[in-house]
């Protein structure tokens, strides 16, 4: 080891630590990094995410460093990061460590195996694109969680989403493309669509932009053509069909936001989905205002600028935290 190697540890030292699998000059190496504030506050925060994970259950379906490795390979495909935690406040370090199980949870608590070669692919604050082995597309929104293999192998391609992503799959006769939630799944052979479930959702949302999708869970399924749209309940099971109408439901992909007459309490959740903030009205008779206008690759403070100054409000935004209040 190098003089100065007792300042700087790798993710990979971190992980192999909290997983009890660091010889013992490695465990030596941490334990003598943690003798400032930061450093003991770091190992009592990262030891608290990691036991409150439910790792024991994960470790009897995936490795941890393998996990930790499927991960970490997409955020950073470049040389080792290396964390020196003089310089570095230990909350962050946790938080991205939270991030990091987040997706090892994910990945180990699929309904169906996608393939043991499974890679997870996050998505943080801004939307990402991806190119699946099959050539297909996918746009993944922020906050979201995608895992595929890096070869579909046999007769199916079939990825997970916890979140929101627009699809362009290829085309490949005789082996259809399957897109599984929490409680749904979305099957094609070659078509483009946008899949809405996060986690947190009481209804799932598809719109399919062209081509055929078939939308099915345990008791219900039902085909959408070009133009349409499935509200699936999760607690129910139900599938609604109907002709979308929604021109900004992709908005977060192409950041073009149009709104003809749209009402403020609509114009809120919009903008909630594109820019990832909450907005807070602190009187509701705002919700009552009606606004048309375009929007296209604009900033948050611009859009909010517009609005403010066409109902005479005022706005404050403090990170992803907006109100909206009378002037």
């Amino acid at each position: 080891m190098t003089s100065n190697s007792h300042n700087e540890l790798n993710d990979e030292l971190i992980a192999r630590y909290l997983s009890k699998e660091a010889t013992p000059d490695e465990i030596k190496l941490i334990e003598s990094s943690m003798n400032s504030a930061d450093g003991a506050n770091l190992l009592l925060a990262t030891k608290q995410v990691w036991d409150e994970s439910q790792l024991a259950l994960i470790h009897r379906s995936i490795n941890s460093m393998s996990a930790f490795e499927k991960v970490k390979c997409q955020i950073d495909k470049s040389e080792t990061k290396k964390v020196r935690f003089n310089h570095v406040p230990w909350m962050s370090i946790a938080a991205s460590l939270i991030l990091v199980l987040s997706a090892v949870w994910y990945l180990s608590n699929q309904s169906k195996s996608i393939q043991p070669n499974s890679l997870v692919k996050m998505s943080y604050q801004l939307p990402e694109t991806i190119q699946l082995a099959d050539g297909s597309q996918v746009d993944i929104n922020s906050g979201s969680t995608l895992s595929y293999p890096s070869e579909f192998v046999g007769g199916e391609r079939r990825v997970a989403l916890n979140g929101e992503a627009f699809f362009s799959v290829s085309k490949v006769p005789g082996k259809k493309f399957t897109v599984e939630t929490l409680s749904l799944e979305v099957h094609v052979l070659g078509t483009e669509f946008n899949v809405k479930a996060y986690q947190a959702d009481q209804m799932f949302e598809v719109v399919v932009d062209h081509g055929i999708v078939e939308v099915a869970n345990s008791g219900h399924h039902v085909k959408l053509l070009a133009g349409d749209k499935a509200l699936v309940n999760r607690e129910t099971g139900e599938i609604v069909k109907m002709l979308n109408n929604d021109v900004n439901y992709i908005a977060w992909k192409t950041k073009e936001i149009e709104f003809d007459d749209v009402q403020m309490d609509e114009v809120i959740k919009v903008l909630e989905n594109v820019y990832k903030i909450n907005i807070h009205v602190t009187n509701p008779s705002i919700y009552d205002s009606r606004i048309t206008a375009g929007f296209k690759d604009q900033s948050l403070e611009f859009v909010l600028q517009v609005i403010c100054k066409t109902f005479n409000l005022n706005y404050a935004l403090t990170g992803n935290k907006c109100t909206l209040s009378n002037n």
